[in-house]
């Protein structure tokens, strides 16, 4: 899973794992780094969660940050991403 930001907020993610999407389970929300709420906090950051297989299909322009002690064993580290 890769934990992106959109920083207009205006437009949101609507394939696998959106901020609506059922299969976020208190448990699931609780493996999310830097106490981010999938479900709510796309509205107050702009942050969002996209399976790693989605993001070139979702985004045609990505620019990556290092987020220092943020990840965990559990998430896709982005600077491990393939062309």
């Amino acid at each position: 899973m890769i934990m992106a930001r959109n920083p207009w907020g205006k437009n949101g993610y609507k394939k696998d794992w959106h901020a609506g999407d059922s299969r976020w389970t208190a448990e699931l929300k609780a493996k999310v780094p830097l106490g981010v709420d999938p479900t709510t906090d796309k509205d107050k950051t702009g942050i969002f969660i996209v399976p790693k297989e989605l993001i070139k299909e979702c985004f045609e322009d990505i620019t990556i940050s290092h987020i220092r002690n943020g990840y965990t064993d559990n998430w896709y580290d982005a600077l491990n991403v393939e062309d």
